[in-house]
C-alpha cells in the first residue's frame, strides 16, 4: 500500500507542475470580465447569469461550467489543485469500481489505469491541462465513475433518508455533467430498468431515488437549446438525402478509430476471450453488461452525431473500466501477484520519470504562447502576431506535449485573452446584456466572429477589409507520431 501510495503522492504532484506551466487562454477566461468580483452576493449573482446565459446559448453542462469558472475565476493555483486532485480521485474510483480485492496491494492495476489516462486518452498531451478541457472531461468523468460506485453501493446498503436525500442530490449534479457520460449510463439504466420488469423484479424506491435525479440532470443537458444549436450545427450534411446522409454519419463515425485507443484494445480482449474458451466471451459480457451498454451508447453519440475528438473520450472511459475490470478478476485468481506488481512497479517508474521529464518541454512549448501574447499588448500591434516554432527533436516528448500552435490553428483568436485586445462575440453579447463594462461604442464586431476596441483607425481598416487577424507561423511544422496518427494516416505512412 505505501508503494501505491508513494506513486499516486508523485503522480498528483507531476500532473500540478505539468498544469503549472500551462497559462489560461481561450475558453479559459474569455468570460472573466463577465464575473462580479468586487463582493461576494455580486458574483453569486454574476455566476448564475452566466450559467443561464451558457444554458441557453452554448450547451447545457451547467455544473462543468460552475466548477471551472469558480476555480479559474480563483487563480492558477486553485485550478492547478482541484484538477490534480480531481485526477487521483478519477484513478481512485475506476479502480475501486472494478474491485474484488487487490485494491489497495495492486500497483499493476494503478500504473494500467495512469498509463491509459495519461497516454492514450484522447487530446491527452493538452485536454487535461487546459482548464476547460480538465472541468469539461475529467472533473464529469471522475464523477460519473463516482456514482456508478454509489449504484453499486446501493445494491448492497440500504440508506438512510438523510443519507438518501443528500446522494439523490450528487445523481442530479452527476447526471448534469456531461452528455457523453450522461445520455450512454442513462441509457444503460434504461435497459437494465426493462430486463428486470421482463424478469419480473422490481427497482427498489432507493434506486429509484438515485436513478431519476440523474435522469433529471442528463435531460438538462439535452433539452439546452445551446445544445441543440450545437447538435445542429454539427450535422454536417444539411439538404443532402437521407442515403448521402447516412453515409457521411458512418464515414465520420470512423473517427472512433482514430481516437479510441482503449477501445482498440477492448477489441483485442473481446476478440481473445472469443478464440480461448467458447462460453468465456458470453460469460465476460454477462458479469459486464452494465458497462458494456455505457460504452454501446457512447458509440451510438460517435456515430449518430459523426463526431470525434474529446467526444470519443466517454468510449475510451468506459473501454478502461471493463478492462480494469477484466485485469482485476485476473488477478484476483492468479498466485502470481508478486510478479504482476513488479510488473506494474516498472511501469510506475516509467511514467514518473516521463512525467517529469515533460515538465520543462512544457513551458518551452507555452512560451511560445506568451510570446503572443505580449505581442497583441504592443501600441503598433496591427492584428497579425508570429508565433516561433518549438520541438523538443525527442520522439520520446514531442507527441506528449500540448503544442499551443497546433491548438490555436483553427481559431487562434479566441484564444488570447480578453485584456489582450480581443475577446468572442457570445462574451461581448453576454456583457452588454448583463451591463458589463464593454459597450457597442466601444466595440466593433469582425466577421460575426470576434470583437476588437474600436478606434479610428482600426475602424477605417475594418471599413476598407484591411484588418485581418491571424497568427503567421514562423518555419513550424506539424509533429507526427505513430501513436497519434490517425488511422488513414498510419495506412499512408505503411504503403
Amino acid at each position: 500500500m505505501k508503494w501505491i501510495l508513494l506513486f499516486l503522492l508523485s503522480l498528483v504532484t507531476l500532473f500540478f507542475l505539468i498544469n503549472e506551466q500551462v497559462p489560461f487562454f481561450s475558453d479559459d477566461i474569455n468570460w472573466i470580465g463577465s464575473l462580479e468580483t468586487n463582493n461576494f452576493s455580486g458574483f453569486v449573482e454574476s455566476v448564475i447569469n452566466r450559467q443561464v446565459n451558457v444554458w441557453l446559448t452554448e450547451n447545457g453542462r451547467a455544473m462543468n461550467h460552475l466548477l471551472w469558472q469558480i476555480t479559474v475565476a480563483n487563480g492558477d493555483l486553485c485550478y492547478d489543485v482541484f484538477i490534480s486532485v480531481v485526477f487521483v480521485f478519477y484513478l481512485w474510483s475506476a479502480i475501486n469500481l472494478a474491485a474484488i480485492r487487490f485494491v489497495w496491494s495492486s500497483l499493476f492495476l494503478w500504473s494500467i489505469a495512469a498509463f491509459s489516462t495519461l497516454y492514450l486518452s484522447p487530446a491527452s498531451s493538452s485536454n487535461f491541462y487546459w482548464a476547460a478541457g480538465g472541468c469539461h472531461y475529467l472533473w464529469p468523468a471522475m464523477l460519473s465513475i463516482v456514482y456508478l460506485l454509489l449504484l453499486k453501493k446501493s445494491c448492497i446498503n440500504k440508506f438512510s433518508i438523510i443519507k438518501l436525500t443528500f446522494l439523490s442530490f450528487f445523481s442530479f449534479i452527476a447526471g448534469w455533467t456531461h452528455e457523453i457520460f450522461a445520455l450512454p449510463i442513462s441509457f444503460a439504466l434504461f435497459c437494465m430498468i426493462i430486463y428486470n420488469i421482463c424478469k419480473g423484479k422490481h427497482l427498489s424506491i432507493q434506486h429509484f431515488c438515485l436513478i431519476i435525479p440523474f435522469w433529471l440532470g442528463a435531460l438538462l443537458i439535452v433539452v439546452s437549446p445551446g445544445t441543440i444549436a450545437r447538435i445542429a450545427g454539427n450535422g454536417g450534411a444539411e439538404g443532402a438525402t437521407f442515403l448521402s446522409a447516412l453515409l457521411a454519419k458512418v464515414v465520420t463515425s470512423f473517427k472512433i478509430f482514430r481516437y479510441g485507443r482503449c477501445f482498440y484494445v477492448l477489441l483485442a480482449l473481446l476478440i481473445y476471450l472469443a478464440l480461448s474458451k467458447k462460453n468465456s466471451l458470453v460469460e465476460f459480457v454477462k458479469d459486464n453488461v452494465f458497462l458494456c451498454l455505457c460504452c454501446l451508447g457512447s458509440l451510438g453519440i460517435v456515430v449518430i452525431l459523426g463526431v470525434g475528438g474529446r467526444a470519443v473520450w466517454g468510449v475510451e472511459v468506459f473501454s478502461l473500466l471493463i478492462i480494469i475490470k477484466w485485469v482485476n478478476s485476473v488477478l484476483a485468481h492468479s498466485d502470481k501477484s508478486a510478479v504482476w506488481n513488479k510488473i506494474g512497479a516498472v511501469l510506475a517508474v516509467i511514467i514518473i520519470v516521463h512525467q517529469a521529464c515533460l515538465i520543462k518541454p512544457f513551458k518551452e512549448s507555452w512560451d511560445t504562447y506568451r510570446a503572443v501574447v505580449e505581442q497583441t499588448k504592443q501600441s503598433n500591434f496591427e492584428g497579425t502576431a508570429s508565433m516561433e516554432q518549438w520541438k523538443s527533436d525527442n520522439p520520446l516528448i514531442d507527441p506528449f506535449v500540448a503544442h499551443p500552435y497546433e491548438m490555436m490553428m483553427e481559431d487562434m483568436w479566441m484564444r488570447i485573452p480578453l485584456h489582450c485586445n480581443v475577446c468572442r462575440t457570445d462574451v461581448y453579447d453576454y456583457l452588454k446584456k448583463n451591463g458589463g463594462q464593454m459597450t457597442e461604442k466601444t466595440v466593433m464586431n469582425i466577421d460575426g466572429d470576434f470583437v476588437v476596441p474600436l478606434s479610428d483607425e482600426i475602424e477605417k481598416a475594418v471599413r476598407a477589409g484591411a484588418f485581418e487577424m491571424k497568427l503567421k507561423p514562423i518555419t513550424y511544422t506539424q509533429q507526427g507520431s505513430l501513436m497519434y496518427l490517425s488511422w488513414h494516416q498510419l495506412l499512408q505512412k505503411m504503403w
